[in-house]
């Protein structure tokens, strides 16, 4: 999901009082920060650079979209917790290949092929 989209569903926290809440819908994306800034700094074209990564790369990626740190996380703010699982539930259906979503990450179970919406690469 386009980190905009995710911005976007910031707006209902923020104007709920729920500032945390705000940040939750964009914090899991700080996993793909790295590869972000080099995607555009390289001038990759996305698709290639993707075919660059190994799983071992996608680690912090991983660990930032999973349903297990969303429950660590709701112990300490539900509302950044709640943040978090919008963040998620948008990316599941529209992140595939090297992206597609591992949401009990560590655990290797990946988001159904058939559940995700079609020409998404990430």
């Amino acid at each position: 999901m386009h980190v905009l989209v995710h911005a976007a569903t910031a707006v209902p926290f923020l104007l709920l009082g729920h500032p945390w809440g705000a940040l939750g819908c964009v914090a899991p994306d700080v996993g793909w920060l790295r590869h972000e800034c080099r995607l555009v700094s390289g001038g990759w074209r996305p698709d290639l650079y993707l075919g660059t990564l190994q799983e071992s790369d996608l680690a912090l990626y991983r660990f930032t979209h999973s349903l297990f740190l969303v429950v660590a996380v709701s112990f300490v703010s539900m509302s950044f917790a709640l943040g978090m699982l919008v963040h998620i539930l948008l990316d599941l259906p529209s992140h595939g290949g090297v992206c597609s979503h591992k949401p009990l990450w560590p655990l290797q179970w990946v988001w159904p092929k058939k559940l995700r919406m079609k020409g998404h690469q990430w």
